[in-house]
């Protein structure tokens, strides 16, 4: 429930709001991925530059957490319980295996601390407390971060010996799975910048066509299975949306025509068609699959032995999590958490998809859908933090869009407030009763 003090809120507190929103969504994405690339620079272990950069998201979060006590903004979502009630009973099974057998586990204890109980928990809490009502900024910086970190890698990529890496490494410094997302948001948001969406600069126009090629070049690189479906389901999404949009067909046949060009131009080399025949074979022979399977079967038994209360946090015979969030709740919480889990997924899911319908025009609705489908392919309860931020920064957005309402009641907003394309500085927000 919003507070009563909250009926009237200034603008000037609303583009703060949308400040942080931005701010958040791109260091939550991006700061171990910006990060991995300063070791060369500076020399530092990359053990090191990970901690900091973790450090620096927890301390911009508390920083916003004071913002959001200040003003009293700090809102609970139905879905808010339903995440307190699951954590309760996943940090009691983290606690008790990490205490009574921690020489069991795969990753260290201090891994499910920082990871599970911070990053996963602890942040997600404050961020079902975010607002915005304008994702035009927020795109552009994204976009030109995503250019940037796909140069690195292409750069990357280029000076290593081989042109498809072992999958195992991925790049020199991502793995395989954050390349090849983060070139199919590449891809996404030229696509969306070059036919979907309207009043886009002709700068960012220019820069999405290169963008197209490096993109497709970088996920042929990555071969993660996470990316190819994520663009499928992103088509499809885009035919069912809008249907009789012509920009949406104009974006696909573009896509398939740039992606004709680019394999075409690995087909007339000898050496990168070697390569790219040996890369396709590995994707259809990848022996990770077949631990996968393993795991899930190791899984599912642990749930049969004890199907109340769960079993333990990792598949015992693997030692790691089962790769599906899904398996992984019931077989950690029994029944009862598997359950509380699945709900928690769908109303995230549904979110996602309103949240699509609610900024039709933007790719940044996507990128929250994309960690969905990472999650479920290759994610774990406890170290997919993406998850649950982008779970509880998606939900907390669209239950505050739906409470809150503009008055028609107007007051002057303080000198300075306004900015070139900005809503009217005379509005108010008012909660929905």
């Amino acid at each position: 429930m919003i507070p009563p003090q909250n009926l009237k809120l200034p603008y000037k507190i609303i583009k703060k709001q949308r400040f942080f929103y931005s701010a958040l969504f791109i260091l939550l994405t991006f700061a171990y991925s910006i990060s991995s690339y300063v070791t060369d620079f500076f020399g530092i272990a990359s053990n090191n530059i990970s901690i900091a950069s973790r450090a620096l998201t927890v301390l911009f979060v508390l920083y916003y957490l004071v913002f959001l006590i200040r003003y009293r903004l700090f809102t609970t979502p139905r879905i808010f319980w339903l995440f307190l009630l699951f954590w309760a009973g996943y940090l009691i099974r983290i606690f008790y295996d990490t205490i009574n057998h921690p020489s069991e586990l795969g990753r260290s204890p201090s891994d499910y601390y920082l990871f599970a109980v911070v990053l996963c928990f602890l942040v997600s809490t404050v961020l079902f407390s975010v607002y915005t009502d304008s994702m035009h900024k927020l795109e552009i910086s994204f976009f030109l971060v995503l250019l940037l970190l796909n140069l690195f890698c292409l750069q990357n990529n280029l000076k290593a010996e081989t042109l498809f890496m072992d999958r195992a490494w991925g790049n020199e410094k991502l793995n395989p799975i954050t390349t090849g997302m983060q070139a199919s948001w590449l891809l996404l948001f030229s696509i969306f910048f070059l036919f979907v969406k309207k009043g886009v600069s002709l700068y960012l126009k220019v820069l999405s066509i290169p963008a197209i090629g490096i993109a497709v070049f970088n996920i042929l690189i990555s071969s993660s299975k996470s990316s190819f479906l994520f663009i499928g389901i992103c088509v499809l999404i885009m035919i069912g949306l809008r249907k009789s949009s012509k920009g949406t067909l104009k974006a696909i046949a573009f896509f398939v025509v740039v992606t004709t060009i680019i394999l075409s131009t690995f087909s007339n080399s000898g050496e990168y068609l070697a390569l790219a025949s040996s890369r396709l074979e590995y994707f259809g022979n990848d022996l990770s699959a077949v631990e996968r399977v393993d795991s899930y079967g190791g899984a599912y038994k642990q749930f049969i032995e004890s199907p109340l209360i769960g079993d333990f946090l990792e598949e015992k015979q693997t030692k790691q999590y089962p790769h599906n969030l899904i398996l992984e709740a019931f077989m950690a919480l029994g029944i009862f958490g598997g359950v509380l889990f699945i709900i928690i997924l769908v109303v995230f899911t549904y979110n996602s998809i309103k949240f699509i319908s609610a900024f039709p025009r933007s790719p940044i609705p996507y990128v929250v859908l994309s960690a969905i489908t990472i999650a479920m392919t290759s994610g774990g309860l406890s170290i997919s933090y993406d998850f649950w931020q982008q779970l509880a920064m998606c939900t907390g957005l669209m239950w505050n869009q739906k409470n809150y309402l503009k008055s028609t009641r107007a007051i002057k907003s303080p000198p300075g407030d306004a900015s070139p394309g900005a809503e009217p500085t005379n509005k108010l927000i008012v909660p929905q009763t």
